[in-house]
């Protein structure tokens, strides 16, 4: 996976605040869509990190906030050599929690297909 090419394919900060909202949120799609046929181009699954950023970035997506999203899925393609040591300890001890809170916000979400 090249990372850099990654990271160009990305979808513009302008496109990502600007325009129709049906249409920042199937650029943030279509970048994420692009970042797992990486992954999967690879012939692997994602890693600890890959997977919880590109979660949240499915998050953000949920929460119409494209450009986080995309934010979060860039994030993703960090090498493994940069990332926070700690990352996952941390994460680990708070993610059942994060992720109850997240299933609730989500439960009383309004419909989005209205």
């Amino acid at each position: 996976m090249n990372g850099r090419q990654l990271l160009n394919a990305a979808p513009t900060v302008k496109a990502l605040l600007e325009g129709p909202d049906h249409r920042r949120k199937s650029m943030a799609e279509e970048y994420i869509g692009v970042v797992l046929d990486a992954i999967e181009a690879d012939d692997r699954d994602p890693d600890e990190w890959e997977a919880r950023e590109l979660a949240s970035a499915l998050g953000a997506l949920v929460s119409r906030w494209y450009f986080l999203s995309v934010n979060c899925a860039m994030r993703s393609l960090k090498p493994a050599e940069e990332r926070a040591e700690d990352y996952g300890k941390s994460a680990e001890r708070h993610a059942l929690q994060h992720l109850r809170e997240a299933l609730q916000w989500v439960s009383g979400m309004a419909d989005l297909n209205r």
